[in-house]
């Protein structure tokens, strides 16, 4: 090929291949200026990706049982509501008649929920009352919004503070609101049976 070049160039003369190398070297900075540029605007279109850690993500384990797709223990961002709840096991269109809280309501961590079959809405959810004060973690496991996380601080408390005197002790319980509390109420007692 450079021999070819020479040949033309003796053809041509001397001049002509000044203005060839120079037609050359301004189409080289034009298309190295064009690839600059497109470099630029690509880095203006750019999508910028965060990425965070699992650890970094704060997030509650609820426990959802019942008439649901995929019963058992979800995990959710923190703020999320009774409703993310039922989504997150399968039911996004709960009857709100099937549940013992409302859809807006936000979660605690270590919260039960039970959805009870539809032809099931008049039917109580907990049959006995349930002694506070001396029920094991499973039988505390069956009242509404508590689950194992609940239940073993409910544990934890009594043994640690000893017999609970008012059910409004227990929003002294880490993950239990006074709206809870006031919810238990037809479920529970301090008496023993």
């Amino acid at each position: 090929m450079l021999s070819d070049l020479r040949a033309r160039a003796q053809h041509f003369g001397r001049p002509a291949l000044r203005v060839l190398l120079a037609f050359l070297t301004v189409l080289a900075v034009i298309i190295a200026g064009w690839a600059i540029v497109r470099l630029l605007i690509a880095d203006d279109d750019a999508v910028i990706i965060e990425v965070v850690p699992v650890a970094e993500i704060a997030a509650i384990q609820v426990q959802v049982a019942g008439a649901v797709e995929r019963p058992g223990v979800h995990s959710l961002p923190e703020g999320s509501t009774v409703a993310d709840a039922l989504q997150a096991a399968g039911s996004p269109l709960v009857d709100p008649a099937t549940v013992d809280f409302r859809l807006d309501d936000a979660l605690v961590d270590g919260q039960y929920i039970y959805v009870r079959e539809p032809g099931d809405a008049g039917v109580p959810l907990v049959p006995q009352l349930v002694n506070i004060n001396t029920a094991s973690a499973e039988e505390l496991e069956t009242l509404p919004g508590i689950g194992p996380v609940l239940a073993a601080r409910i544990i934890e408390y009594r043994t640690t503070q000893g017999r609970i005197q008012e059910l409004e002790q227990l929003v002294a319980v880490s993950g239990i609101s006074a709206r809870m509390v006031e919810e238990l109420l037809p479920y529970v007692t301090l008496e023993a049976p």
